[in-house]
């Protein structure tokens, strides 16, 4: 899709209620892309009189990007409101931005992921029929559809949480069985309601292997084994 540029604003009223925002807009770059910061930044306070505006200290707009922290400082009398700039943040000598996270959430460095986020990455997905190999072996799975609209994990298994407790998940394409569409296979020990057609929200806490093809199912339940009982010792 097309890029976006996102702003919020603030209100007395949101301010009031623990900073929750009254809106959040979003503006197609591609129609934006040749307005002034001047007409731009004109444009945002006729639409909505903010009282307050807020943004992160290298935040940039406007044409050759002339917008930014030090200009919405300067225009604050002049349009009559508030700037709060939120300033730079570093957590082990490494600035915390979206674009190192998701960084290391693509190489499977999740744990480290998880720290710069201040909580565990989640993926949210309905629950969809499998082919129910897995309680052949006495390890019943859910299975999913990876989301489309967030940063991809590598193959692998990786230790998670589902309603708080304790789980192992392998997403990839289940190579033992010569699958070939993509899955999130989760198992969940002991549990035994029926979550097909269900939302799953699931903690990815850590990545514990990379997927491979095993020899036979017998040599894969063998090695489940040992994937649950490292996830019940990382949970």
């Amino acid at each position: 899709g097309s890029s976006s540029l996102c702003w919020a604003f603030a209100s007395l009223n949101c301010l009031e209620s623990n900073l929750q925002l009254n809106y959040n807009v979003e503006y197609d770059f591609s129609e934006i892309l040749n307005i002034s910061a001047e007409d731009y930044l004109n444009s945002l306070i006729e639409k909505f009189e903010p009282k307050y505006i807020l943004s992160g200290y290298n935040h940039t707009f406007g044409k050759n990007k002339l917008g930014n922290a030090d200009f919405l400082e300067e225009k604050q009398q002049k349009y009559n409101y508030k700037y709060i700039c939120v300033p730079e943040f570093k957590k082990d000598e490494k600035t915390v931005s979206s674009t190192y996270i998701k960084e290391l959430l693509a190489v499977g460095q999740i744990s480290k992921a998880n720290s710069f986020l201040g909580e565990n990455f989640k993926i949210k997905s309905k629950v969809i029929k499998g082919a129910q190999i897995g309680r052949t072996i006495g390890f019943p799975t859910a299975n999913m559809k990876y989301p489309k609209d967030i940063i991809r994990m590598p193959y692998g298994v990786y230790c998670v949480k589902a309603f708080n407790m304790p789980a192992v998940l392998n997403w990839g394409v289940k190579p033992t069985v010569d699958g070939k569409e993509e899955v999130l296979e989760i198992h969940i020990p002991n549990w035994e309601k029926d979550l097909y057609e269900k939302e799953l929200e699931i903690e990815i806490i850590d990545k514990i292997r990379d997927e491979q093809k095993f020899k036979s199912l017998e040599e894969l339940k063998i090695q489940i084994k040992k994937d649950v009982q490292k996830c019940l010792e990382l949970s």
